[in-house]
């Protein structure tokens, strides 16, 4: 910093050496008086000058402090860009991992929206089939209910007829038994009067013809009555077969109702012939009271009552029969009913089910709402994050643009300050060379200046001359010229210009001082 000072105060005291040589060489025929205003001016200029070249070090100095003060900003602003730019990529990358999230969290939702969409449909196709099914069951229910009741009002009819079979077998037993005994008494009557009827033999024997034939239309019915009664037993397998597929298919009981009419009207058939047959045996016992033979004609009315008994006994199994088959359509109707029972209970299960499936379906379309919300809230979410990562990426353009203007102009004040220092360089080496140049012309003066001056103007050239004090400053400020021409002229070194900027300011304040 003393170099830099002594150095300023030989480019001084070297311009003032140049102007006083000058006035040297042009007033060698002059007197004292311009001499001594030579030396007035030459000081005033010289100050002048020194404090023109002052002013103009402090507005480079205060240049220089601000440009480095706008280089220190601008490094300050890039570090604080940096650091922007790290923290907007470090968000931008967090928003790329929320926006991943984000579909990830959307396509899982689409996902199970969808396949709730599909469990749903199949709950509603469920639903119409048990919808059809329960229509279906609730006709065949009426159907059921209709034919029931239909097949009660038949049995209902069926019940009196049977009644009315038994009330009339009843009283066919009851006057086959009074004919018996009737024919009883009549034979012990018969076997009195046989004694007295062996002369009526004859006519007894045209009779017994006669009776043959009735016997054989008698035998010929029994053979019709045998037909009917195998008749009876066919329908009553196809009876116990159809009760069968009712048990199975529950089928329609009007056919098993027609064929138990159909016995009954057998049955009393049947009963009609045998009172007609017992009839036509009334009048052949009567035909054979006078006749003879009476004992073998006894033996054949025993063979006819033992026939006739046979043909009731066969009657009344067919009425036991029919009963029977009553019974029977009685359990068909009780399975029916169980039937009909079961199918009510599947019908109720089936409704409880869709209730269910109905409530479930409600559970499911609130919360495929609800996930739609959420994914419209997600999708909304996404969006602005997604605005908030395009302003982030405008952002970061322009922080990027901005650093580059600004590196622009921090690499043009470098320029500019490099260019400044060259030329201050290349002054202070032209200041150096005359510098040197005045120092040879000021010794030259000395020397002369001891030969011609007188004693009257001993007193001037005392005051003009520098003390010894000056004379070593100015030899000081030449080793620091030439110590500042060894410097390498490089304007990439901008801490070098500085610290040439702060060594000039305090002398510059000294010298003002």
């Amino acid at each position: 910093m003393r170099k830099i000072f002594n150095y300023y105060i030989g480019i001084s005291l070297s311009h003032a050496y140049t102007l006083t040589g000058i006035g040297d060489k042009g007033g060698d025929c002059q007197e004292d008086d311009e001499l001594l205003n030579t030396n007035a001016k030459i000081k005033m200029q010289t100050a002048d000058q020194q404090r023109h070249i002052l002013r103009m070090l402090e507005k480079s100095l205060a240049r220089e402090i601000d440009l480095e003060k706008k280089l220190t900003d601008s490094r300050q602003i890039e570090e604080e860009l940096k650091l922007r730019l790290n923290s907007s990529e470090q968000e931008v990358f967090y928003l790329e991992e929320e926006a991943a999230d984000v579909w990830k969290r959307c396509f899982q939702t689409d996902n199970a929206s969808e396949v709730l969409m599909g469990v749903s449909k199949e709950l509603l196709g469920r639903l119409q089939i048990c919808q059809f099914s329960l229509n279906g069951a609730f006709k065949r229910e009426a159907e059921l209910r209709s034919k029931l009741e239909h097949s009660t009002e038949q049995l209902k009819a069926k019940e009196t007829g049977y009644h009315k079979l038994k009330t009339s077998s009843a009283e066919l037993n009851d006057s086959l038994l009074a004919h018996t005994n009737s024919l009883k008494v009549r034979l012990k009557e018969a076997e009195d009067k046989l004694i007295l009827s062996s002369s009526e033999a004859s006519t007894l024997r045209e009779a017994l013809s006669s009776l043959e034939n009735q016997l054989k239309e008698s035998k010929f019915g029994l053979l019709n009555a045998k037909v009917s009664a195998d008749e009876s037993q066919v329908q009553h397998n196809v009876l116990t077969s159809k009760s069968s597929e009712m048990e199975y298919v529950s089928m329609d009981p009007k056919e098993n109702i027609v064929d138990a009419e159909y016995r009954a009207e057998s049955a009393e058939a049947k009963c009609k012939l045998l009172e007609k047959n017992n009839i036509d045996l009334n009048e052949q016992l009567r035909l054979l009271k006078g006749s003879g033979s009476i004992s073998e004609k006894v033996n054949l009315l025993e063979r006819q009552l033992r026939e006739s008994d046979i043909q009731l006994q066969y009657a009344v199994a067919s009425a036991e029969a029919s009963q029977e088959k009553q019974i029977m359509l009685y359990s068909a109707i009780g399975d029916m009913e169980n039937l009909i029972k079961d199918l009510k209970l599947k019908v109720s299960t089936a409704e409880i089910r869709a209730d269910s499936a109905e409530e479930k379906c409600i559970l499911l379309s609130e919360s495929n709402a609800e996930l739609n919300e959420e994914l419209s809230f997600l999708r909304g979410r996404l969006e602005s994050l997604e605005a908030s990562l395009h302003q982030a990426q405008e952002m970061k353009k322009a922080t990027a643009k901005d650093i580059g203007i600004r590196t622009k102009v921090i690499t043009d004040l470098v320029m500019q300050l490099a260019i400044e220092r060259e030329r201050l360089h290349k002054q202070l080496s032209s200041l150096a060379m005359e510098n040197q140049i005045l120092l040879v012309r000021l010794q030259h003066m000395n020397k002369d200046s001891s030969v011609t001056i007188g004693h009257n103007t001993g007193e001037n050239i005392k005051e003009f001359f520098f003390p010894e004090h000056d004379l070593a400053a100015v030899s000081s400020a030449r080793g620091s010229n030439e110590e500042i021409s060894e410097l390498p002229p490089s304007g990439s070194e901008v801490s070098t210009s500085c610290l040439y900027i702060y060594t000039l300011l305090p002398a510059t304040h000294f010298i003002d001082a």
